[in-house]
This record gives C-alpha cells, structure tokens and sequence, in this order.
C-alpha cells in the first residue's frame, strides 16, 4: 500500500450509526472458543462477514486458482450448517490486497450486494470497485457495475455498505481523487488520528477526532478503527503508535458520536492491531486484534470492555502471524454467537473460523 492514500472513509461510522439495532435483557459472559469448518477451500484468504436479519452468517472470501486466477466466493451459515459455496465473479484482474478486501452486505429484504477490487489500465495501483447484487440467496448474480463514475488512473477501494431508507443501499469508498469522508484523518503535520463524521439530517457534519492521539508518522499506517453502534451507543477500536507505544484502544459515545469518553486501553502490550469489534448485546464492547507473541508470531484476541471502563479476560481465538499475510481478523454476532474469521498465513494460506456463546451472567 503505498504511503500517498492519505485518507481511508469512515463508512463502517455511518452503517453502523444507522443500521445497527440490538438489544437484550441480560449482561452476557463468553464461552470456550470452538472451531468452525470453514467452507473456503485451500489459497484462500481476505475473509468478510455479515450478519442478516435472520441471524444467518455470510462469509465471503478470495481463492487463488491453479491458473493464476482469483475467485470470490460466498457461503452462507443457517442453524450451524453451510451452504454450498458459490463464486461470484473470477478472473486475473483482480486486484487482491491483504488490508483492502471485498466485502458482504445483505439488505433488509434479503437482496446480497458485494464489493470487489478490479484492475484497470494506468498503474499498479489503478483499480475501481465492482458492485454485483444478488435476490435469490447467491444463486445467480446481476452483471457487476462499476460503483463510481469516473475511469481515471487512480485508487478506488475500502468500501463499506450500510442500509438507508427502505431496502436501499448506500456505499462510501476511497477515492483516489479527493476522498469526502475520512476515518484515519491525515493533518498537515503528519498526525494520523481517528476522526468521524456523522450524517445529521441529511447533511455531514465536519470531521472530529474521536480522540487526540496526536499520533505523528509519515507514512500510512495501514491498520484503521473499527466500529459498532446500537441506536446511540457507539463504540470506537482502533490502533495507535502514538508516543513510540503501540496501543489498541477504545472509546464509547451516548450521543450517536457526536462526543466520546476518555479511551481504554485493550491490548496486552504488544499489539499489531487490525482491530474489529462488536457489542454484546448488553452495551459491552467485544474487541478482537492481534497480539504480538515472539519474533513472527501473533494471536488473535478477544476481550470484552464496558462502557464504564471495566475490562474483561482476554482470550485467544487463535494463534497466528504477525505477517500482512495473515490479513485482518473478523468478527460479527449472530444471536447468542460470535462468529470469527481470519487468514491463517503460510505455504498455503487457508481461512479459518471459530465461535463462541455469549451466556447470560453477571459482571
């Protein structure tokens, strides 16, 4: 990724803010991990996952093929079973890219949409986006269409879907020629902090930083927040290297974003981040990111964190690499269930899966 994409969009904010409704009666505690089988084949990688309104799982994933192609395919999780793999789209063109990856949205009404990088002429990293959408459960796919308008020579990637009015879908994305919304903001004297922007009445309002990290580097750090909300209650993760001390932390806001608590430090005290989070159900914030073990090595880790502070044990999902190899580590909740999906790196890399319950207990 080369240093000049200066700015990343701040997309997952907004999905979440306005898309994101859950709710329960009990504060919940996490089981054992379990592995899953997962459906993706041998030289896969660049996993995605996304819940429905029926609680069903949607996995999407690249394959490398013998002929030098790629494939991104889907599979869809009902009740512990997979369905059958499908391929959305295969080809040589397709630019594959450890931390910009497709993606998986499914709309209120069940319509799948999914997202791909696709190269076109002008530079290594000239490629557009390419938008294909599906209502009849994967089965058959409508003729991809380019998701913006213009050709020019330039980077146009780290998409992400949310819901609008009705069964509509909107998407934000990186563009190469002057990005409208950013999350990793980038200052004039090279401070690259978390900032958001918020769709107030139909207008967005300028952006804020979630918090002043005053995080100095010249260069991009590759390695942006993520984030969840439910109805006001929203939740920031993200990494920091601020002060040469490697961090992830997070933030809570009751306000829908417009304010945030001081951050809470997540991590063990070596993290990689390529953070992801979601919430519970009861307002706690399960972050999951990598962490720094020995030389090469990394685990993927999960720890629960309230909005008071208050930090759960940490668990390890899985062990991993600390490589770009090994990509960015998902998780969504399905129910009672988080569902977690990574690169599990080496001479043939493979996506790996596990759950874990989500119980009712006390704090």
């Amino acid at each position: 990724m080369p240093a000049d994409l200066r700015k990343l969009l701040a997309a997952s904010v907004v999905a979440c803010v306005v898309a994101c409704t859950r709710t329960a009666d009990q504060p919940v505690e996490t089981g054992a991990i379990t592995a899953i089988d997962a459906p993706a084949g041998p030289n896969s990688g660049e996993p995605n996952l996304a819940v429905d309104g029926a609680g069903r799982v949607h996995l999407s994933w690249l394959e490398r093929n013998a002929d030098s192609s790629v494939s991104l395919r889907l599979a869809v999780r009902d009740n512990g079973q997979w369905s059958t793999p499908v391929t959305v789209t295969t080809g040589r063109d397709l630019f594959v890219n450890w931390a910009d990856f497709p993606s998986v949205f499914v709309a209120p009404s069940g319509r799948i949409v999914m997202h791909w990088l696709q190269r076109q002429p002008g530079g290594k990293y000239s490629y557009g986006v390419r938008v294909s959408q599906s209502t009849d459960g994967g089965a058959s796919w409508s003729d991809p269409k380019q998701l913006h308008d213009d050709q020019g020579a330039g980077e146009h990637g780290f998409v992400s879907f949310f819901a609008a009015d009705g069964d509509s879908v909107e998407a934000i994305w990186l563009d190469g020629r002057g990005p409208v919304v950013v999350y990793r903001d980038r200052s004039a004297e090279e401070i690259r902090d978390i900032a958001i922007v918020r769709r107030v009445n139909g207008k967005w309002t300028e952006p804020t930083r979630v918090h002043a990290d005053d995080w100095h580097i010249e260069g991009c750090p590759v390695n942006g927040p993520s984030v969840v909300a439910d109805g006001d209650n929203v939740a920031v993760a993200w990494f920091t290297g601020a002060r040469d001390t490697a961090k992830v932390n997070i933030a809570f806001s009751k306000d829908a974003g417009a304010t945030f608590s001081a951050p809470v430090r997540v991590d063990d005290g070596q993290p990689a981040g390529r953070v992801d989070v979601e919430f519970d159900g009861d307002g706690r914030a399960m972050v999951t990111w990598l962490e720094r073990v020995g030389q090469e090595g990394a685990e993927v880790r999960l720890r629960a964190i309230a909005p008071d502070g208050v930090r759960g044990d940490v668990m390890v999902v899985a062990n991993s690499a600390a490589a770009r190899s090994s990509g960015f580590p998902r998780v969504v909740r399905s129910g009672d269930e988080l569902i977690f999906a990574w690169t599990q790196p080496g001479d043939t890399a493979r996506v790996r899966m596990a759950s874990t319950r989500l119980t009712p207990g006390q704090r």
